[in-house]
Protein backbone atom coordinates (compact mmCIF):
# COMPACT_ATOMS: atom_id res chain seq x y z
CA UNK A 1 0.00 0.00 0.00
CA UNK A 2 1.44 3.19 -1.11
CA UNK A 3 1.38 5.86 1.55
CA UNK A 4 2.55 9.39 0.99
CA UNK A 5 4.60 11.91 3.25
CA UNK A 6 4.01 15.43 2.19
CA UNK A 7 6.66 17.85 3.60
CA UNK A 8 7.38 21.50 2.61
CA UNK A 9 11.34 22.32 0.68
CA UNK A 10 12.43 24.70 2.93
CA UNK A 11 15.25 22.75 4.65
CA UNK A 12 15.89 26.31 7.56
CA UNK A 13 12.65 25.53 9.06
CA UNK A 14 12.47 23.48 12.05
CA UNK A 15 9.29 21.83 10.66
CA UNK A 16 11.09 20.61 7.44
CA UNK A 17 13.92 18.87 9.69
CA UNK A 18 11.03 16.94 11.83
CA UNK A 19 9.36 15.90 8.42
CA UNK A 20 12.70 15.11 6.77
CA UNK A 21 13.68 12.71 9.86
CA UNK A 22 9.75 11.32 10.00
CA UNK A 23 10.10 10.45 6.40
CA UNK A 24 13.85 8.93 6.41
CA UNK A 25 12.81 6.56 8.84
CA UNK A 26 9.27 5.72 7.09
CA UNK A 27 11.33 4.37 4.10
CA UNK A 28 12.69 1.37 5.63
CA UNK A 29 9.35 0.22 6.33
CA UNK A 30 9.30 -3.99 5.14
CA UNK A 31 5.21 -3.47 5.33
CA UNK A 32 4.05 0.08 3.89
CA UNK A 33 5.47 2.07 0.65
CA UNK A 34 6.10 5.31 2.58
CA UNK A 35 6.86 7.66 -0.36
CA UNK A 36 8.46 10.55 0.91
CA UNK A 37 7.70 14.13 -1.07
CA UNK A 38 8.74 17.68 -0.94
CA UNK A 39 6.08 19.45 -2.26
CA UNK A 40 5.39 23.69 -2.65
CA UNK A 41 1.45 23.41 -4.50
CA UNK A 42 -1.55 21.31 -4.71
CA UNK A 43 -0.98 21.06 -8.30
CA UNK A 44 2.21 19.18 -7.36
CA UNK A 45 0.21 16.80 -5.00
CA UNK A 46 -2.47 15.93 -7.38
CA UNK A 47 0.16 15.01 -9.98
CA UNK A 48 1.73 12.80 -7.80
CA UNK A 49 -1.35 11.30 -6.24
CA UNK A 50 -2.48 10.31 -9.60
CA UNK A 51 0.79 9.13 -10.33
CA UNK A 52 0.79 6.58 -7.11
CA UNK A 53 -2.58 6.51 -5.99
CA UNK A 54 -1.48 6.35 -1.99
CA UNK A 55 -4.46 5.04 -0.21
CA UNK A 56 -3.04 7.52 3.24
CA UNK A 57 -1.46 11.08 3.16
CA UNK A 58 0.25 12.07 6.08
CA UNK A 59 1.20 15.57 5.75
CA UNK A 60 3.57 17.48 7.79
CA UNK A 61 1.49 20.92 7.88
CA UNK A 62 1.47 23.79 9.10
CA UNK A 63 -0.78 26.48 7.65
CA UNK A 64 2.74 28.89 7.15
CA UNK A 65 4.53 26.26 5.44
CA UNK A 66 2.30 24.14 3.38
CA UNK A 67 -0.63 26.91 2.85
CA UNK A 68 -2.05 24.81 -0.54
CA UNK A 69 -2.99 22.07 2.14
CA UNK A 70 -6.85 23.20 3.20
CA UNK A 71 -9.76 21.48 4.50
CA UNK A 72 -11.31 21.87 0.89
CA UNK A 73 -8.92 19.93 -0.29
CA UNK A 74 -8.61 17.20 2.55
CA UNK A 75 -12.13 16.69 1.96
CA UNK A 76 -12.30 15.99 -1.68
CA UNK A 77 -9.81 12.63 -0.62
CA UNK A 78 -11.61 11.87 2.21
CA UNK A 79 -14.02 11.68 -0.21
CA UNK A 80 -12.33 9.23 -2.31
CA UNK A 81 -11.75 7.37 0.60
CA UNK A 82 -8.60 8.54 1.67
CA UNK A 83 -6.64 8.19 4.83
CA UNK A 84 -5.22 12.16 5.99
CA UNK A 85 -3.22 12.17 9.33
CA UNK A 86 -1.62 15.60 10.83
CA UNK A 87 1.71 15.95 12.30
CA UNK A 88 0.99 18.06 14.92
CA UNK A 89 3.64 20.43 15.84
CA UNK A 90 1.66 23.57 17.92
CA UNK A 91 -1.19 24.11 16.42
CA UNK A 92 -4.07 22.23 15.58
CA UNK A 93 -5.96 21.67 12.48
CA UNK A 94 -9.73 20.15 13.05
CA UNK A 95 -9.79 19.11 9.39
CA UNK A 96 -8.01 15.75 9.25
CA UNK A 97 -9.07 12.37 9.96
CA UNK A 98 -6.30 11.41 12.45
CA UNK A 99 -3.20 13.54 14.10
CA UNK A 100 -0.12 12.36 15.50
CA UNK A 101 1.39 13.74 18.00
CA UNK A 102 5.26 14.19 18.54
CA UNK A 103 5.02 14.35 22.28
CA UNK A 104 5.88 10.61 23.16
CA UNK A 105 3.49 11.11 26.15
CA UNK A 106 0.96 12.91 24.90
CA UNK A 107 -2.20 12.49 27.40
CA UNK A 108 -5.23 12.34 25.03
CA UNK A 109 -4.73 9.26 22.98
CA UNK A 110 -7.52 8.00 21.53
CA UNK A 111 -9.17 6.81 18.19
CA UNK A 112 -8.28 9.81 16.57
CA UNK A 113 -5.30 10.75 18.46
CA UNK A 114 -1.79 8.88 18.56
CA UNK A 115 1.64 9.82 20.73
CA UNK A 116 4.79 8.77 18.41
CA UNK A 117 8.30 8.18 19.94
CA UNK A 118 10.80 10.60 18.96
CA UNK A 119 12.68 10.37 15.64
CA UNK A 120 15.74 9.73 16.35
CA UNK A 121 18.69 9.62 14.02
CA UNK A 122 20.51 5.67 13.51
CA UNK A 123 23.93 7.76 14.21
CA UNK A 124 27.27 5.98 13.31
CA UNK A 125 29.86 7.51 15.51
CA UNK A 126 32.88 8.47 13.87
CA UNK A 127 36.53 8.44 15.30
CA UNK A 128 37.17 11.21 17.04
CA UNK A 129 40.45 11.53 19.30
CA UNK A 130 39.86 15.06 21.45
CA UNK A 131 43.48 16.83 21.00
CA UNK A 132 43.23 18.97 23.88
CA UNK A 133 42.19 19.26 27.43
CA UNK A 134 39.60 22.39 26.70
CA UNK A 135 36.14 21.49 27.46
CA UNK A 136 33.32 21.85 24.95
CA UNK A 137 30.06 22.97 25.18
CA UNK A 138 27.88 23.12 22.61
CA UNK A 139 24.07 24.09 21.42
CA UNK A 140 22.75 24.69 18.24
CA UNK A 141 19.45 26.11 16.68
CA UNK A 142 17.44 29.04 14.78
CA UNK A 143 18.99 32.43 16.28
CA UNK A 144 15.81 33.47 18.57
CA UNK A 145 16.07 34.94 21.81
CA UNK A 146 13.45 33.06 23.38
CA UNK A 147 16.16 30.30 23.33
CA UNK A 148 17.91 31.90 26.03
CA UNK A 149 21.32 31.44 24.31
CA UNK A 150 22.99 34.26 26.31
CA UNK A 151 21.69 32.64 29.74
CA UNK A 152 23.55 29.22 28.37
CA UNK A 153 26.80 31.16 28.08
CA UNK A 154 25.84 33.01 31.94
CA UNK A 155 25.93 29.95 33.47
CA UNK A 156 28.87 27.94 32.10
CA UNK A 157 30.85 31.92 32.92
CA UNK A 158 29.34 31.34 36.53
CA UNK A 159 29.95 27.34 37.22
CA UNK A 160 33.05 26.88 35.15
CA UNK A 161 35.92 28.78 36.56
CA UNK A 162 39.20 26.78 36.50
CA UNK A 163 39.07 24.98 33.34
CA UNK A 164 39.70 26.01 30.03
CA UNK A 165 36.35 26.18 28.11
CA UNK A 166 34.94 26.83 24.50
CA UNK A 167 31.43 27.21 23.61
CA UNK A 168 30.68 26.59 20.90
CA UNK A 169 27.39 28.15 19.37
CA UNK A 170 26.20 27.35 15.82
CA UNK A 171 22.80 30.09 15.06
CA UNK A 172 21.22 30.11 11.92
CA UNK A 173 18.19 32.11 10.33
CA UNK A 174 15.31 30.11 9.98
CA UNK A 175 13.30 30.70 6.45
CA UNK A 176 10.23 31.45 7.64
CA UNK A 177 11.23 33.63 10.26
CA UNK A 178 14.49 35.98 8.78
CA UNK A 179 16.18 37.19 11.97
CA UNK A 180 19.82 37.99 11.04
CA UNK A 181 19.47 40.75 13.03
CA UNK A 182 18.36 39.11 16.06
CA UNK A 183 21.40 36.97 16.23
CA UNK A 184 23.39 39.96 15.58
CA UNK A 185 22.07 40.73 19.26
CA UNK A 186 22.19 37.08 20.43
CA UNK A 187 25.95 37.35 19.70
CA UNK A 188 26.35 40.30 21.84
CA UNK A 189 24.57 39.19 24.47
CA UNK A 190 26.51 36.35 24.53
CA UNK A 191 30.07 38.04 24.68
CA UNK A 192 28.62 40.06 27.54
CA UNK A 193 27.84 37.46 29.17
CA UNK A 194 31.56 36.03 29.68
CA UNK A 195 33.91 37.62 31.86
CA UNK A 196 36.39 34.92 32.83
CA UNK A 197 39.33 34.45 30.76
CA UNK A 198 38.85 30.75 30.66
CA UNK A 199 36.18 30.56 28.63
CA UNK A 200 35.84 31.37 24.49
CA UNK A 201 33.24 31.87 22.23
CA UNK A 202 33.22 29.85 19.42
CA UNK A 203 30.40 30.95 16.80
CA UNK A 204 29.33 29.86 13.73
CA UNK A 205 26.45 30.37 10.96
CA UNK A 206 26.59 28.56 8.06
CA UNK A 207 23.52 26.17 7.34
CA UNK A 208 24.93 22.27 8.56
CA UNK A 209 23.64 19.06 7.08
CA UNK A 210 22.11 16.22 9.44
CA UNK A 211 25.58 14.67 9.33
CA UNK A 212 27.46 17.53 10.00
CA UNK A 213 25.00 18.67 13.13
CA UNK A 214 25.44 15.13 14.28
CA UNK A 215 29.38 15.62 14.22
CA UNK A 216 29.05 18.78 15.71
CA UNK A 217 27.29 17.52 18.92
CA UNK A 218 29.18 14.83 18.96
CA UNK A 219 32.52 16.19 19.04
CA UNK A 220 31.62 18.38 22.54
CA UNK A 221 31.73 17.35 25.92
CA UNK A 222 27.88 18.38 26.70
CA UNK A 223 25.70 19.93 24.60
CA UNK A 224 22.52 22.66 26.69
CA UNK A 225 19.55 24.09 25.21
CA UNK A 226 17.50 26.35 26.69
CA UNK A 227 13.98 27.59 25.47
CA UNK A 228 11.26 29.97 26.89
CA UNK A 229 9.24 28.54 30.15
CA UNK A 230 6.03 28.69 28.78
CA UNK A 231 2.64 28.53 31.38
CA UNK A 232 1.51 25.00 31.81
CA UNK A 233 -1.70 25.45 29.42
CA UNK A 234 0.09 26.70 26.12
CA UNK A 235 1.72 23.78 23.98
CA UNK A 236 4.23 25.30 21.67
CA UNK A 237 5.12 21.83 20.88
CA UNK A 238 8.38 19.63 21.41
CA UNK A 239 11.79 20.98 20.50
CA UNK A 240 13.53 18.60 17.84
CA UNK A 241 16.78 20.07 18.90
CA UNK A 242 16.75 17.19 21.51
CA UNK A 243 16.20 14.70 18.61
CA UNK A 244 20.08 15.63 17.44
CA UNK A 245 21.52 15.67 20.82
CA UNK A 246 19.91 12.25 22.33
CA UNK A 247 21.25 10.75 19.02
CA UNK A 248 25.08 10.99 19.57
CA UNK A 249 24.19 9.74 22.91
CA UNK A 250 26.56 12.91 24.65
CA UNK A 251 25.95 14.04 28.08
CA UNK A 252 22.65 16.55 27.92
CA UNK A 253 21.77 19.81 30.21
CA UNK A 254 18.45 21.55 29.87
CA UNK A 255 16.21 23.62 31.43
CA UNK A 256 12.57 22.97 32.48
CA UNK A 257 11.08 24.54 30.00
CA UNK A 258 8.12 22.30 28.41
CA UNK A 259 9.74 22.94 25.09
CA UNK A 260 11.30 19.83 26.34
CA UNK A 261 8.49 18.13 28.92
CA UNK A 262 9.78 15.07 27.40
CA UNK A 263 13.22 14.52 29.35
CA UNK A 264 12.87 16.65 32.17
CA UNK A 265 11.99 13.67 34.50
CA UNK A 266 14.95 11.44 34.07
CA UNK A 267 17.09 10.65 37.05
CA UNK A 268 20.00 11.90 37.77
CA UNK A 269 18.06 14.90 36.73
CA UNK A 270 19.81 16.82 33.93
CA UNK A 271 17.92 20.36 34.24
CA UNK A 272 20.23 23.18 35.25
CA UNK A 273 17.71 24.18 38.29
CA UNK A 274 18.61 20.74 39.54
CA UNK A 275 21.98 19.90 38.95
CA UNK A 276 25.73 21.64 38.00
CA UNK A 277 26.72 21.83 34.88
CA UNK A 278 30.07 19.64 36.05
CA UNK A 279 27.44 17.18 37.40
CA UNK A 280 25.21 16.36 34.49
CA UNK A 281 28.50 15.66 32.31
CA UNK A 282 29.84 13.76 35.54
CA UNK A 283 26.55 11.19 35.34
CA UNK A 284 27.09 11.22 31.25
CA UNK A 285 24.40 9.67 29.19
CA UNK A 286 23.48 7.35 31.48
CA UNK A 287 20.14 9.22 32.71
CA UNK A 288 19.20 9.44 28.70
CA UNK A 289 19.29 5.56 28.04
CA UNK A 290 15.99 4.20 28.85
CA UNK A 291 14.59 7.31 26.66
CA UNK A 292 16.96 6.73 23.53
CA UNK A 293 16.07 2.98 23.94
CA UNK A 294 12.59 3.98 23.52
CA UNK A 295 12.73 5.93 20.85
CA UNK A 296 15.01 3.89 18.56
CA UNK A 297 14.22 3.82 14.39
CA UNK A 298 12.98 0.55 14.75
CA UNK A 299 10.01 1.67 17.75
CA UNK A 300 8.97 4.44 15.73
CA UNK A 301 8.36 2.73 13.11
CA UNK A 302 6.22 -0.30 14.69
CA UNK A 303 4.38 2.39 16.65
CA UNK A 304 3.79 4.32 13.26
CA UNK A 305 2.83 1.05 11.23
CA UNK A 306 0.82 -0.12 14.03
CA UNK A 307 -1.02 3.09 13.73
CA UNK A 308 -1.65 2.96 10.17
CA UNK A 309 -2.94 -0.29 10.82
CA UNK A 310 -5.45 0.37 12.79
CA UNK A 311 -7.12 3.21 11.26
CA UNK A 312 -6.87 1.97 7.67
CA UNK A 313 -8.39 -0.59 8.68
CA UNK A 314 -11.39 1.56 9.27
CA UNK A 315 -13.79 1.00 6.35
CA UNK A 316 -12.78 3.11 3.21
CA UNK A 317 -15.92 4.02 1.60
CA UNK A 318 -15.91 6.02 -1.93
CA UNK A 319 -19.62 8.17 -1.21
CA UNK A 320 -22.04 8.78 -3.42
CA UNK A 321 -24.54 11.34 -1.99
CA UNK A 322 -25.01 14.79 -3.24
CA UNK A 323 -24.99 16.25 0.25
CA UNK A 324 -22.72 14.11 2.29
CA UNK A 325 -25.60 11.97 3.69
CA UNK A 326 -23.57 8.70 3.26
CA UNK A 327 -21.01 10.39 5.09
CA UNK A 328 -22.69 11.87 7.78
CA UNK A 329 -24.46 8.07 8.46
CA UNK A 330 -20.76 6.25 8.18
CA UNK A 331 -19.50 8.79 10.59
CA UNK A 332 -22.18 8.56 13.40
CA UNK A 333 -22.54 5.11 13.11
CA UNK A 334 -18.74 4.49 13.74
CA UNK A 335 -18.26 3.05 10.01
CA UNK A 336 -20.57 0.17 10.94
CA UNK A 337 -20.21 -2.94 9.24
CA UNK A 338 -23.69 -5.53 8.41
CA UNK A 339 -26.48 -2.89 8.84
CA UNK A 340 -29.81 -2.30 7.32
CA UNK A 341 -31.24 0.33 5.54
CA UNK A 342 -34.01 1.83 3.50
CA UNK A 343 -33.64 4.14 0.62
CA UNK A 344 -36.81 5.93 -0.54
CA UNK A 345 -36.81 8.13 -3.78
CA UNK A 346 -32.97 6.44 -3.91
CA UNK A 347 -32.28 7.59 -7.89
CA UNK A 348 -29.67 5.83 -9.81
CA UNK A 349 -28.01 2.73 -7.77
CA UNK A 350 -24.23 4.25 -7.63
CA UNK A 351 -24.75 7.76 -9.01
CA UNK A 352 -26.38 10.43 -6.01
CA UNK A 353 -27.25 7.41 -3.77
CA UNK A 354 -27.45 7.54 0.15
CA UNK A 355 -26.70 3.79 0.44
CA UNK A 356 -24.58 2.35 -2.33
CA UNK A 357 -21.41 2.96 -0.56
CA UNK A 358 -22.84 0.74 2.77
CA UNK A 359 -22.68 -2.23 0.14
CA UNK A 360 -19.02 -3.04 0.58
CA UNK A 361 -19.40 -3.11 4.28
CA UNK A 362 -22.52 -5.75 4.23
CA UNK A 363 -25.19 -3.88 4.93
CA UNK A 364 -28.58 -5.11 3.55
CA UNK A 365 -30.71 -2.55 1.52
CA UNK A 366 -34.66 -1.96 0.52
CA UNK A 367 -34.46 1.12 -2.11
CA UNK A 368 -37.84 1.97 -3.59
CA UNK A 369 -37.32 4.53 -6.61
CA UNK A 370 -40.50 5.25 -9.14
CA UNK A 371 -38.30 5.64 -12.47
CA UNK A 372 -37.80 2.49 -14.04
CA UNK A 373 -34.92 3.43 -16.22
CA UNK A 374 -32.49 3.07 -13.37
CA UNK A 375 -33.51 -0.70 -12.59
CA UNK A 376 -30.55 -2.02 -14.05
CA UNK A 377 -28.09 -0.14 -12.09
CA UNK A 378 -29.37 -2.01 -8.90
CA UNK A 379 -28.10 -5.67 -10.25
CA UNK A 380 -25.21 -4.72 -8.54
CA UNK A 381 -26.67 -4.87 -4.89
CA UNK A 382 -25.38 -7.62 -2.74
CA UNK A 383 -28.12 -7.50 -0.23
CA UNK A 384 -31.93 -6.63 -0.31
CA UNK A 385 -34.21 -5.67 -3.17
CA UNK A 386 -34.93 -2.91 -5.46
CA UNK A 387 -38.58 -1.71 -5.32
CA UNK A 388 -39.90 -0.13 -8.70
CA UNK A 389 -42.65 1.58 -7.80
CA UNK A 390 -44.18 4.69 -6.49
CA UNK A 391 -43.44 5.46 -2.99
CA UNK A 392 -46.66 6.13 -1.70
CA UNK A 393 -48.09 2.83 -2.79
CA UNK A 394 -45.81 0.13 -0.99
CA UNK A 395 -46.68 -1.38 2.20
CA UNK A 396 -43.74 -0.45 4.10
CA UNK A 397 -44.22 -3.01 6.97
CA UNK A 398 -45.09 -6.06 4.54
CA UNK A 399 -42.04 -5.23 2.75
CA UNK A 400 -39.81 -5.14 6.03
CA UNK A 401 -41.08 -8.38 7.72
CA UNK A 402 -40.81 -10.04 4.21
CA UNK A 403 -36.73 -9.44 4.31
CA UNK A 404 -36.30 -9.96 8.03
CA UNK A 405 -35.75 -6.32 8.75
CA UNK A 406 -34.62 -5.69 12.47
CA UNK A 407 -37.08 -3.60 14.98
CA UNK A 408 -33.93 -1.35 14.52
CA UNK A 409 -33.18 -0.49 11.21
CA UNK A 410 -29.71 1.48 11.10
CA UNK A 411 -30.45 4.61 8.28
CA UNK A 412 -33.38 5.67 6.46
CA UNK A 413 -32.93 8.14 3.71
CA UNK A 414 -36.47 9.67 2.46
CA UNK A 415 -36.00 11.73 -0.77
CA UNK A 416 -38.88 12.12 -2.81
CA UNK A 417 -39.53 15.97 -3.17
CA UNK A 418 -42.83 17.39 -2.16
CA UNK A 419 -44.45 13.66 -0.93
CA UNK A 420 -41.64 13.00 1.82
CA UNK A 421 -43.76 14.42 4.31
CA UNK A 422 -46.82 11.69 2.73
CA UNK A 423 -44.35 8.89 2.86
CA UNK A 424 -43.51 9.42 6.30
CA UNK A 425 -46.50 9.36 7.18
CA UNK A 426 -47.32 5.54 6.01
CA UNK A 427 -43.94 4.14 7.76
CA UNK A 428 -44.67 1.92 10.25
CA UNK A 429 -42.72 4.27 12.87
CA UNK A 430 -45.03 2.70 15.77
CA UNK A 431 -43.12 -1.00 15.28
CA UNK A 432 -39.82 0.36 13.87
CA UNK A 433 -37.17 2.68 14.43
CA UNK A 434 -34.34 4.52 12.50
CA UNK A 435 -31.07 4.93 14.07
CA UNK A 436 -30.62 8.20 11.93
CA UNK A 437 -32.59 9.30 9.34
CA UNK A 438 -32.00 11.62 6.29
CA UNK A 439 -35.27 13.75 5.01
CA UNK A 440 -35.62 15.83 2.29
CA UNK A 441 -38.05 18.94 3.26
CA UNK A 442 -36.44 21.76 0.76
CA UNK A 443 -36.93 24.28 3.09
CA UNK A 444 -35.39 27.30 0.66
CA UNK A 445 -38.25 26.73 -1.78
CA UNK A 446 -41.33 26.31 0.49
CA UNK A 447 -40.61 26.95 4.26
CA UNK A 448 -42.25 25.47 6.49
CA UNK A 449 -44.78 24.22 4.22
CA UNK A 450 -43.33 20.25 4.80
CA UNK A 451 -40.51 21.04 7.14
CA UNK A 452 -42.52 21.64 10.20
CA UNK A 453 -45.08 18.57 9.89
CA UNK A 454 -42.17 16.57 9.24
CA UNK A 455 -40.51 17.63 12.59
CA UNK A 456 -43.83 17.25 14.46
CA UNK A 457 -44.16 13.67 13.39
CA UNK A 458 -40.44 13.16 14.01
CA UNK A 459 -40.36 14.38 17.14
CA UNK A 460 -43.83 12.89 18.41
CA UNK A 461 -41.77 9.35 17.93
CA UNK A 462 -39.19 10.43 20.01
CA UNK A 463 -36.60 11.32 17.41
CA UNK A 464 -34.44 14.30 18.07
CA UNK A 465 -33.22 16.68 15.20
CA UNK A 466 -29.09 16.73 15.02
CA UNK A 467 -28.72 18.75 12.15
CA UNK A 468 -31.47 21.06 11.49
CA UNK A 469 -32.12 22.59 7.83
CA UNK A 470 -28.52 21.04 6.28
CA UNK A 471 -27.84 23.50 3.61
CA UNK A 472 -27.28 22.61 -0.36
CA UNK A 473 -23.66 22.10 -1.27
CA UNK A 474 -23.31 21.04 -4.47
CA UNK A 475 -21.76 22.73 -7.89
CA UNK A 476 -23.71 25.44 -8.37
CA UNK A 477 -24.89 25.92 -5.04
CA UNK A 478 -21.51 27.36 -3.67
CA UNK A 479 -21.48 30.40 -0.91
CA UNK A 480 -25.43 29.84 -1.42
CA UNK A 481 -27.84 29.08 2.35
CA UNK A 482 -30.01 26.97 0.53
CA UNK A 483 -31.70 24.92 3.24
CA UNK A 484 -33.25 21.44 2.11
CA UNK A 485 -32.51 18.42 4.57
CA UNK A 486 -33.23 17.79 8.08
CA UNK A 487 -30.63 14.83 9.59
CA UNK A 488 -32.26 13.29 12.63
CA UNK A 489 -31.55 10.45 15.11
CA UNK A 490 -32.89 8.15 17.36
CA UNK A 491 -31.28 9.49 21.13
CA UNK A 492 -31.47 6.86 23.19
CA UNK A 493 -28.85 5.25 20.47
CA UNK A 494 -26.20 7.96 20.66
CA UNK A 495 -24.02 9.47 23.35
CA UNK A 496 -24.59 12.91 25.08
CA UNK A 497 -21.46 13.73 24.34
CA UNK A 498 -21.74 13.25 20.17
CA UNK A 499 -24.91 14.67 20.33
CA UNK A 500 -23.03 17.61 21.37
CA UNK A 501 -20.82 17.84 19.53
CA UNK A 502 -22.48 16.76 15.99
CA UNK A 503 -25.58 19.09 16.93
CA UNK A 504 -26.10 21.98 14.06
CA UNK A 505 -28.18 24.61 12.76
CA UNK A 506 -28.08 26.22 8.97
CA UNK A 507 -24.67 24.38 8.29
CA UNK A 508 -22.96 23.30 5.14
CA UNK A 509 -22.54 19.38 4.85
CA UNK A 510 -18.82 19.55 4.71
CA UNK A 511 -18.52 21.56 8.25
CA UNK A 512 -20.83 19.06 9.96
CA UNK A 513 -18.76 15.65 8.85
CA UNK A 514 -15.60 17.98 10.04
CA UNK A 515 -16.99 17.70 13.63
CA UNK A 516 -16.64 14.21 14.31
CA UNK A 517 -12.96 15.19 13.55
CA UNK A 518 -12.51 17.52 16.21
Amino acid sequence: MNIFIVNNSQQNCGVYQYGKRFGNICIKSKKYNFMYFEMNSENEFVEMFNKHKPKAVIYNYLSGTMPWVTPTLVQQYREIGIKQYLIVHNSYYPFFDYYLHQNPYHPDVDANNFALPRPLFDYKKFKYKKEDDVLKIGTFGFGFKCKYIDQICKIVNEQITDRKVQINLHLTESHYSPNWNTIESIKQDCFNQITNDNIKLNITHDFLSDEEMLKFLYKNDLNIFFYEKYPDNFYNGISSTIDYALSVKKPLAICKSNMFSHIWDVQPSICVEDNSLLQIMKNGFAPLEEKYNSWTNDKFLNMLESIIDTTTNTEIMNFNSDAKQDQFVANILNFKKDGYCVDIGSYHSVTSNNTYCFQDSGWTSISVEIESRFNESYSSRKSGVHLNENALQVNYKNVFEEYEFPKIIDYLSLDVDTVSTDVLKILPLDEYRFRVITIEHDGYLYGDKYRQEQRNILSSHGYFLLCANVYVEQPGYEGKEFPFEDWWIDPSEFSVELIDKIKSENEYPSRIITKFNQ
